[in-house]
Formats: C-alpha cells, sequence, structure tokens
C-alpha cells in the first residue's frame, strides 16, 4: 500500500509540472515563407496535430481573462497597431469566415445573425465604453506520451462600460470558436511577423483563471465545423 501511494503522489506531481509546462511560453519554430501585404513575412500556422480522447491521461478545462492593462499583454491594448484583435475578429465574422455566438452561454449555442452581430457595437459598446480584456476557455491536456497541452476553444472580447453612478460593467460581446478562426488569425500581423496564431499558439500572453473543472466536455459544447 505504502508503495502504491508513493507511485500515486509521484503521478500526481508530474501532472502538475506538466501543466504548468503547458502554460510556459513555447519556443519559436523556424517557419517557412510566404508573402503577406507585398512584404515577405514567415507563417507560423500548423494545423494540431489530432489527438484521440483515449491518449488523454488528465484533462483540465480552464477559462482566463487576459487584462489589457496588464504589462504582458502590451499586444491585445494596441489601439492604432496594425491589426487590433477586435477588429480581426469583428472583419473575420462580417466577411463570413468565422461565426460568432451569442453570450447566453460558452457553449456556442446560439450562432449571431449578421443584423444581432451588428447591433451589438451599438447595444454593448456605447460611447465611453471600452475593451478592458479578453476571456478564453481551453483544455490543458495531460497525454500518455508523457507530454502536456494546451487547446484554447473560444475567446470573448469583454467590453467596460462606465455607468453613471461611477461603476464599471464589464460584459463579453460574443465568442467565437477558437479552432475555426486559427487559419485566418494566421493572416493577421501584429508586429512584424509576429501573427495573432503565433501568440494564442506560444501563450505570450498572461491571464488570470477565473473558473476550472476536471470534467471531462460534451460533444454538444462544439459546433459544428468542416476543419
Amino acid at each position: 500500500m505504502r508503495f502504491q501511494n508513493i507511485i500515486t503522489a509521484g503521478i500526481a506531481v508530474a501532472v502538475s509540472a506538466m501543466y504548468q509546462s503547458a502554460h510556459a511560453q513555447i519556443t519559436p519554430i523556424p517557419p517557412t515563407a510566404h508573402e503577406t501585404g507585398g512584404q515577405m513575412y514567415p507563417s507560423h500556422f500548423v494545423p494540431w496535430p489530432p489527438i484521440k480522447e483515449n491518449d488523454i491521461l488528465k484533462k483540465r478545462r480552464l477559462w482566463e481573462d487576459i487584462s489589457i492593462s496588464g504589462k504582458n499583454n502590451k499586444a491585445f491594448a494596441l489601439a492604432n497597431g496594425k491589426s487590433p484583435l477586435i477588429t480581426v475578429l469583428a472583419e473575420c465574422v462580417n466577411k463570413g469566415k468565422i461565426k460568432a455566438y451569442g453570450t447566453q452561454d460558452d457553449r456556442f449555442t446560439h450562432a449571431l445573425t449578421t443584423d444581432e452581430f451588428q447591433q451589438i457595437f451599438t447595444t454593448k459598446q456605447p460611447p465611453g465604453s471600452r475593451i478592458s480584456k479578453y476571456a478564453i476557455k481551453e483544455d490543458s491536456l495531460f497525454l500518455n506520451t508523457g507530454k502536456a497541452t494546451v487547446r484554447i476553444l473560444a475567446i470573448a472580447p469583454v467590453v467596460a462600460t462606465t455607468l453613471t453612478d461611477g461603476t464599471i460593467k464589464e460584459e463579453p460581446m460574443f465568442w467565437v470558436y477558437y479552432p475555426d478562426c486559427r487559419k485566418y488569425l494566421s493572416d493577421y500581423h501584429i508586429a512584424g511577423a509576429l501573427t495573432w496564431d503565433d501568440l494564442f499558439e506560444r501563450q505570450q500572453f498572461k491571464g488570470v483563471i477565473t473558473r476550472s473543472t476536471g470534467s471531462t466536455p460534451r460533444p454538444g459544447n462544439m459546433p459544428k465545423t468542416s476543419h
């Protein structure tokens, strides 16, 4: 029994260590080049390798808030940069590249119509409001190969509005299904060769975990996708 307890404790320590490793910044991999906007930039987009459910030893679902005022999150605070994230997401939705989902929940149960999406920018972003943070939902996976990885599932811009009494109200504008966004985010550069896909895949941001669960997600928690 004592030997079994030692083994169990060892596995727990290993899982914790691998979880921390999965959230560490990833070393950039030398990319291939492609042309964007008349200038040569490296392309970092690499589709996720498939992971079978029986290859997952431990799964932890996390909800994080990425404050744009954080010192490690300067890319999110770009007002006049090349491609502010809110502009990128709105452009992709308006062009029909990705779908936006309502904020009744974060399970993609209601795909917004074009009119509903346009109304968001008047009802949820009145004068004086601002994007204060981005909420993300992700799975941290510990695999039976000894490796750990993080798969982001959803992103939502969060708008802050100062009310007449001086209090600040924060609410998500809409959700997007991140796996459907990846190949498009790789076309938008933040600075130089760095794309939004690079930033998210390398975990080059500092988030605050607001909620977590170890439960296995139901298939209904993900929208249908052709990717």
